[in-house]
């Protein structure tokens, strides 16, 4: 009797602990395997600033909107947002024609997980010669698309005064 008493007990603590491994699994499905690993993230954001610099001093438009996800949305100041690759191209392709070319960014924060990050960050544009022509800040949610991080909303503002109206034309008499 004591050895069937002593069996039934070690029985009911395997089993205790089979229902507590069950129970970690089922508290755990659909959850990443692995751990974030934000520093890596950050140091992919910063990888992608530099290519983005990179496209833009080489006037490629397609590269940069390639950066982008296919349904990212670009939303500049004063201006209608661009959405999709297309109209991202356009922008780019846009603003390269209108002489922008050499762009610093540089990121402030970073955070987030493994599907969304959120950068913010300044940002300046000069000419060939260093002169400043504009700087401002932005943000962009960056998403993992496919295991790469990819722009998915970009929106950006100077800092600069806006400029003055045109002038009214002439009234006719």
């Amino acid at each position: 009797m004591k050895q069937l008493l002593l069996s039934l007990s070690m029985l009911a603590i395997v089993c205790a602990g089979c229902d507590h491994v069950e129970k970690m699994k089922e508290a755990t499905a659909g959850q990443p395997a692995e751990t974030f690993n934000l520093a890596a993230a950050k140091e992919s954001v910063a990888a992608a600033n530099v290519a983005f610099a990179k496209a833009l001093a080489a006037g490629d438009s397609a590269g940069l909107a390639a950066m982008y996800t296919s349904d990212g949305l670009l939303m500049p100041a004063n201006m209608p947002n661009f959405s999709g690759t297309s109209a991202i191209t356009s922008f780019f392709g846009e603003g390269i024609r209108g002489g922008l070319k050499n762009i610093k960014l540089e990121s402030t924060e970073v955070y987030g997980n493994n599907e969304m990050l959120e950068e913010v960050g300044v940002y300046s544009f000069t000419d060939d010669k260093g002169a400043p022509m504009d700087k401002g800040k932005y943000i962009v949610l960056w998403k993992n698309d496919g295991g790469k991080w990819k722009l998915h909303r970009d929106i950006f503002n100077s800092d600069n005064p806006p400029p003055p109206p045109p002038p009214a034309p002439p009234k006719k008499k």
